[in-house]
């Protein structure tokens, strides 16, 4: 290398680190934008992926999330009224089920490894929701757990597969 290509050379990465060259502005101007734009396209993929879910709540009567509730009076009103929701957000249709668990013992694993009470069947397009009002009659006393699983069929292994579930704890007791 001569003497004059080192000076050359010396004299482009001091206008390059000094910005002094119109160009030199203008390439390192396109390249950020180039990283930060690959920067934002991936992190809207990574977060759009994310974002498919399910939303399943029980409400109570006024289809609130505030009033369940927690007492039952024997020959009173021992009826338990619920709303069952599901969101469907998930980019495609899906079809499962809702299982009911009325439990008089503690929940000691989920899914709750016994029958269903009742059970309903689900289909909910994507971007709209399914919502079922169930009513609960408990004829004795005692503490109850009322348990609603959610299950999804996953057409890939053709079966229902477990997806969530809620647990609302009611006492029952005489009038």
């Amino acid at each position: 290398m001569t003497s004059s290509s080192k000076g050359s050379f010396k004299k482009y990465f001091y206008r390059l680190a000094n910005f002094s060259d119109k160009n030199t502005r203008m390439i390192s101007v396109i390249f950020a934008l180039a990283v930060t734009l690959t920067l934002l396209v991936y992190n809207y993929k990574s977060v759009k992926m994310n974002q498919e879910h399910i939303n399943f709540y029980v409400l109570d009567p006024n289809k609130r999330a505030e009033n369940y509730p927690e007492v039952l009076v024997i020959g009173k009103n021992n009826t338990c009224r619920l709303w069952i929701v599901i969101e469907n957000y998930m980019e495609r249709k899906i079809a499962g089920k809702v299982f009911l668990k009325v439990m008089d013992k503690p929940v000691s694993a989920i899914p709750v490894p016994v029958k269903a009470n009742v059970s309903y069947d689900v289909e909910v397009e994507n971007g709209r929701s399914w919502e079922k009002q169930v009513e609960i009659v408990i004829e004795k006393t005692g503490r109850f757990t009322l348990v609603f699983e959610l299950w999804v069929f996953n057409a890939e292994v053709n079966k229902l597969e477990f997806y969530h579930f809620i647990v609302l704890p009611i006492d029952v007791i005489e009038a």
